[in-house]
């Protein structure tokens, strides 16, 4: 079986109980923590900043 390398999410958070949604941070850098890269696009962005290690921060559609 592939090993997984790349995971694609868009606001994972949205409409989540809070302990859900630090639950889904923290397996988030455990996915990070084993190389694995993630494509993550929130609302949220002080939990995205907790998990980032390269990040792009848009404004009306631009990268500030």
């Amino acid at each position: 079986m592939a090993r997984l390398q790349i995971v694609l999410l868009d606001e994972p958070s949205l409409g989540l109980l809070p302990q859900l949604v630090a639950s889904l941070y923290e397996t988030l850098a455990s996915l990070c923590d084993e190389g694995i890269s993630i494509l993550l696009v929130d609302q949220m962005a002080q939990l995205a900043f907790s998990v980032a290690h390269h990040l792009y921060v848009l404004e009306t559609g631009k990268i500030i």
